[in-house]
């Protein structure tokens, strides 16, 4: 029994209502229980931290709720987690409570609170995996006003400054996912936990005394001085609207100093590089790896079956078959980057590597076995092996309803959980009176030479480069496991033009060819990021897509509108297919062009698909509704536009007065072309510099080629200068 127990319990409640705490407060305690020895004068730790909670008891009342952090980091170091026995490993305290037969704790192998009180329920139940996402403690911690209270420890403790950090998605730390084995008090299973840790290797070191110092100085923090030591008290809410606001002025305000830069492109592969593998083509299905003159559609099965996720071999495979088949086309340049880290306002996802997934019947039946299909599970699902009810599996599986027979794709690149996809007609027969056991074997490498990847291949005119004229951009995107339409068959319309401007070159002085293959989205926006300095260059950009089912042309105009990509593209795909269909940016389909024709960067970005297809994101997007027909006029219709924006330009007269057509050779003969020979005058009057020779012809309706090549006399002559597209 504890000596004028009383007295010093009163002291330390008047010490707990100075610093903040009220009766019906949610309180999150980090705390020194050495303090609690001294003012309690207790003889053992037992009293002592008895006494401590009962001084926290008191002030609370029934209806508040004392918190303790019960953390371990041991399962990132790869031991199990026992819900019921794992110590806690942040002091003495917390272990007090957790052991309280009235504790609630939170189920989570790295950050598991204990709580004893009204909302203890509340707040620890059923949390998400993540260290400090939506659902986790931290986060009920600030939506229910809750305050933080560090009894005789600094600020320094504040582990809900990292949730903070999350949602403001700082770029010195990266989410990384630990998986393990836990037994959560009825059975032992392995599931995955993510947690927003620090680079190590960019030398980050946390240092929150100055956010300790704000906090004081603006009021938000309460301190009181008590025998040699103090207690702080502040609201989760303040915590984060101040570290918000400080963070929004100085990304790097709690940290000791900017994190260390490291390149987030790791590794470049240019063309002639890197030796051939001599078993590269056990690689491709075909094994073919040689340009023989081939179908498109061949090219579209090279890529089709190979795993593509973000970043994974599958989509390696893939990247090896585009570099090998455009060898000697133009200069190829394979980049990897780093995974996790930040560009622009992204990350780089981790490489993906599926060992085993599969859904069995207790009776040992595979009813979804990922070896099938990889489309069978949710790109990106989190490792997991554990045995549960049909209600805790239904809401995992996916299906479609429109096409009840097929496997649709799912993804969580960013968002991350489990799940299997299947046919509707397989998840009607699917019994509900059983548990299934649910493997997925999946691991997250942030090696960084095995990060992301994205290629490009440019291909110049004749003669030598001009670089002041500029680049046209083709972009495709070379992910989606085992889909044909969307879209290996853009990549393969995409090599297929490469080539063809590479046997009949752009004349000299047309701008270059820039061809991206990247993983949507991501892809682009990593390449972009580290390449600013071509993003002037770029004058135009084509996104290719969905190319080879049987469907009329689909263009989306840029975000300008009505820029002369659009009015290119218009013409072109008019004069091949009449039922074409047009509408404006982002009314059609959504793929990269909302990078390239993005926020900050705003390079004129058309789309060119045949959207929409009922076969779209399941396993009904296969060869067999990919037609040759289709791709060809694809591959027509994408050369066209590239040869008519690459090769114009605005001429601008050297001349005065009206020219002297036949002194120069330049005079047309009614009777050979009659519609040329009355626009003659009206040609030489656009040469004021401000249109370009599409523009003249679409303003006299004239055929484009034919007005150039009338138009490049004028230069032959030194009649007037070819100025670029700008």
């Amino acid at each position: 029994m504890i000596e004028g127990m009383q007295e010093k319990k009163a002291k330390v409640i008047d010490l707990l209502k100075q610093a903040g705490v009220n009766s019906g407060d949610i309180v999150l305690v980090h705390s020194d229980s050495t303090l609690a020895m001294k003012l309690s004068g207790a003889e053992s730790w037992a009293e002592a931290l008895q006494f401590l909670q009962s001084c926290f008891e008191a002030v609370l009342g029934e209806s508040g709720t004392l918190i303790v952090p019960t953390f371990t980091y041991d399962f990132c170091k790869g031991k199990p987690y026992n819900h019921l026995s794992t110590p806690s490993t942040v002091g003495f305290f917390t272990n007090h409570i957790r052991r309280n037969p009235h504790a609630v704790r939170s189920f989570h192998p790295i950050f598991s609170f204990a709580a004893i009180g009204g909302q203890a329920h509340t707040i620890c139940d059923k949390v998400s995996k993540s260290s400090f996402g939506k659902d986790s403690v931290f986060d009920r911690l600030f939506h229910s006003d809750s305050k933080l209270l560090f009894f005789n420890t600094t600020f320094d403790y504040c582990t809900f400054i990292h949730y903070v950090e999350q949602q403001m998605n700082v770029d010195y730390r990266y989410k990384k996912y630990f998986t393990g084995e836990v037994f959560d008090g009825i059975k032992k299973y392995i599931d995955t936990f993510d947690f927003f840790v620090r680079y190590l290797d960019r030398n980050v070191t946390v240092a929150l005394q100055p956010m300790s110092q704000r906090l004081l100085q603006s009021g938000c923090m309460k301190q009181v001085e008590v025998d040699g030591g103090v207690i702080l008290q502040v609201k989760c809410q303040d915590v984060y609207r101040e570290t918000a606001k400080v963070l929004c002025e100085d990304p790097y305000f709690l940290i000791e100093k900017p994190p260390k830069e490291l390149k987030v492109i790791v590794h470049q592969e240019r063309s002639g590089s890197i030796e051939k593998k001599d078993d590269l083509k056990q690689i491709f299905r075909n094994g073919r790896l040689k340009k023989e003159k081939r179908k498109i559609k061949d090219t579209v099965a090279e890529i089709f079956p190979l795993n593509r996720a973000l970043v994974s071999e599958g989509i390696n495979r893939a990247f090896e078959f585009i570099k090998e088949d455009l060898e000697g086309i133009g200069e190829f340049c394979l980049e990897t980057y780093r995974s996790t880290y930040p560009v622009w306002t992204w990350r780089i996802p981790e490489r993906y590597v599926v060992n085993e997934a599969y859904l069995e019947t207790p009776n040992g039946e595979r009813v979804i076995d990922v070896k099938n299909n990889p489309l069978h599970l949710v790109s990106y699902s989190i490792a997991i092996d554990k045995s549960i009810s049909w209600a805790e599996l239904e809401p995992h599986l996916h299906y479609s309803e429109k096409r009840p027979g097929a496997i649709p794709w799912e993804f969580k690149y960013y968002e991350r959980g489990w799940g299997f996809c299947l046919s509707k007609d397989l998840f009607e027969k699917l019994p509900r009176d059983v548990e299934y056991h649910v493997v997925i074997r999946s691991v997250f490498s942030t090696v960084p030479e095995k990060g992301l990847k994205t290629a490009t291949l440019m291909v110049n005119p004749e003669g030598d480069r001009q670089p002041d004229n500029g680049e046209i951009l083709i972009c495709t995107h070379v992910c989606h496991p085992n889909l044909a339409n969307d879209d290996a068959s853009g990549v393969a319309v995409a090599m297929e033009v490469a080539k063809r401007l590479k046997e009949t070159p752009l004349p000299a002085g047309s701008m270059d060819i820039r061809f991206l293959f990247c993983p949507e989205t991501i892809g682009s926006i990593s390449y972009f990021s580290q390449h600013e300095e071509i993003i002037p260059k770029i004058r135009g950009g084509i996104f290719i897509e969905m190319a080879g089912n049987n469907n009329r042309i689909a263009l989306q105009r840029s975000r300008q509108d009505s820029h002369l990509i659009d009015r290119i593209a218009r013409k072109v795909i008019k004069e091949r297919d009449k039922k074409y269909f047009e509408d404006g940016f982002r009314n059609v389909v959504g793929n990269d062009e909302m990078v390239i024709n993005g926020p900050g960067v705003n390079i004129p970005c058309i789309s060119i698909s045949r959207w929409p297809y009922d076969e779209y994101h399941t396993s009904d997007d296969n060869l067999d509704i990919i037609r040759e027909k289709k791709l060809v006029e694809m591959a027509d219709i994408v050369e066209e536009i590239i040869r008519i924006f690459a090769t114009n330009y605005v001429p601008k007269r050297k001349f005065k007065g009206p020219i002297f057509l036949s002194g120069y050779g330049l005079w047309v003969d009614w009777r050979v072309n009659k519609p040329l020979n009355l626009a003659l005058e009206k040609i030489f009057l656009r040469f004021e510099g401000d249109r370009s020779i599409f523009e003249i012809a679409e303003e006299l309706d004239l055929d484009y080629w034919e007005i150039r090549e009338y138009i490049e006399k004028f230069k032959t002559k030194d009649l007037i200068d070819a100025l670029p597209i700008k």
